[in-house]
């Protein structure tokens, strides 16, 4: 039955509805009032009928038929009667705060760093974006400045919940909100930097920590923004200028490992211009059977020996042993052909001629 009798015994008949906020009594004799903290739908016949308000709001009033809104973005918390039935029960945290429910701590507490106030959820609260930052119980988060990076407490770059701004080091800068190790090369001498400077054409590359740029030093030379191993048979000294190339050993005189000084022949022996190994002094009487550009490993009459050097390949061709050309190596004296740095490591390039190991082929 979902409506009370109001007729008496001589017959007077009729049924009311109860309304929102009340159920009928068990004889359905009358109307009882909901307790506070709770409604009920039209027509309700038992007292389970009533049912607590749903969040964030209350009713005060025993019998209402609606709950109340908690106004200015305040909120309940728990889901008994008893936490939806006053005003008070309507909470209030500040913006940097949320709501904790449990603990001796429970209520008010402030967001942790790298967090702010949450605009959707009164229990919690949101993570910094990425770039930005904020202290303990802040409302908003500060977005960090140009040529700083957002990290967090232990000093590592994170996306979101970060609690500092880091000024980029030296030999970084500042790209697309991160601190970016300055490429090729370029270079950064201070902190905080949103880009890298070029070393330009003054012969002189970025250094490894790309703080400065300096002179390529001994045995090597600069060549397409580069740091370039002499040849074999070639040298640079350390007094050599920024700009200077490396220089071919003379006759007689070989390049040592380091490349930075040609060392003579021992015992008056004799070598050809660009030698590179001791062994490549023969005794004066020695002819040798190579064709012009061709070399022996060792001392030998015999012409099925020569080959070419390291650098130079194709013994076949016309001339015999042409330099490696860019973008081709080839080590030790051999006969065959220059080889590709394409087969050794796609998009690769050498970044000069004459190369004589797969490790000289760089990305281009």
């Amino acid at each position: 039955m979902l409506t009370i009798s109001l007729g008496s015994a001589q017959g007077l008949a009729g049924c009311n509805d109860c309304a929102g906020g009340k159920y009928s009594n068990e004889g359905k004799t009358a109307c009882v009032d909901c307790g506070v903290g709770t409604v009920s739908a039209p027509r309700s016949d038992a007292a389970e009928d009533c049912s607590v308000c749903p969040t964030n709001k209350i009713n005060e009033v025993a019998g209402n038929a609606t709950c109340a809104d908690c106004a200015g973005g305040s909120f309940t918390v728990g889901d008994s009667a008893g936490d939806h039935d006053n005003i008070n029960d309507c909470k209030t945290c500040g913006g940097g705060e949320f709501w904790k429910l449990t603990g001796d701590d429970a209520g008010c507490q402030n967001c942790e760093a790298g967090k702010k106030g949450s605009t959707t959820d009164n229990f919690g609260c949101d993570a910094c974006e990425a770039n930005s930052i904020s202290g303990v119980g802040a409302a908003t988060c500060t977005a960090c400045g140009d040529g700083t990076e957002a990290r967090s407490a232990a000093g590592e770059p994170v996306t979101s919940s970060a609690t500092q701004c880091v000024p980029c080091e030296a030999g970084k800068s500042e790209s697309g909100n991160s601190c970016v190790e300055c490429s090729g090369n370029t270079f950064t001498s201070a902190a905080g930097q949103t880009s890298c400077a070029d070393c330009g054409t003054s012969s002189q590359v970025a250094n490894e920590a790309k703080t400065s740029c300096a002179a390529c030093g001994v045995g090597k030379y600069f060549s397409s923004g580069a740091c370039v191993d002499c040849s074999p048979g070639y040298v640079r000294t350390a007094d050599a200028a920024a700009a200077a190339v490396c220089t071919q050993c003379e006759a007689k005189f070989y390049s040592n490992v380091a490349k930075t000084a040609c060392t003579a022949c021992p015992d008056d022996k004799i070598s050809a211009a660009g030698s590179f190994r001791v062994e490549d002094c023969r005794t004066v009487e020695f002819v040798s059977p190579c064709p012009s550009g061709t070399f022996q490993e060792s001392e030998d009459s015999d012409v099925e020996t020569c080959k070419c050097r390291p650098g130079f390949g194709d013994y076949s061709a016309d001339p015999q042993c042409p330099e490696c050309a860019l973008g081709s190596f080839r080590g030790g004296y051999s006969r065959a052909a220059c080889s590709s740095c394409e087969s050794f490591l796609a998009g690769s390039i050498t970044l000069a001629t004459q190369r004589t190991s797969s490790s000289d082929c760089v990305c281009r």
